[in-house]
């Protein structure tokens, strides 16, 4: 299911520069998903997202609370390195990342500057 959820705090500018940014990604890849959560705050989810349970045509949001404390955000945040899992059906933490569709393939978990 699609969904865009942009924080509504965010200046014009930078709304507009992460949704080109979007379009680029989607345009130019196969990525089909993209979340940014910065200095613990939600930025960005846009793209394809796992449906609500209740199937009532919601997606499931972004938990900045559960994310920033589970091991893979922790993982990335104390290694500031990217990580590339290719096949995330085989990864026992995907249960981490209830936001993405239940067929994601892979995911590439990203550090941004120092937050």
């Amino acid at each position: 299911m699609e969904c865009q959820r942009i924080n509504s705090h965010l200046p014009d500018f930078l709304v507009s520069g992460l949704l080109w940014v979007w379009e680029s990604l989607s345009v130019a890849t196969c990525c089909r998903s993209l979340v940014i959560v910065y200095d613990n705050q939600f930025i960005l989810q846009t793209g394809f997202a796992n449906a609500t349970s209740t199937n009532d045509w919601k997606t499931v949001p972004v938990d900045v609370h559960n994310l920033t404390r589970a091991s893979l955000y922790q993982s990335v945040s104390k290694s500031r390195l990217q990580s590339y899992w290719a096949n995330l059906s085989l990864y026992p933490r995907k249960s981490e990342l209830p936001f993405l569709p239940s067929n994601t393939q892979a995911v590439i978990l990203q550090p941004l500057g120092d937050k």
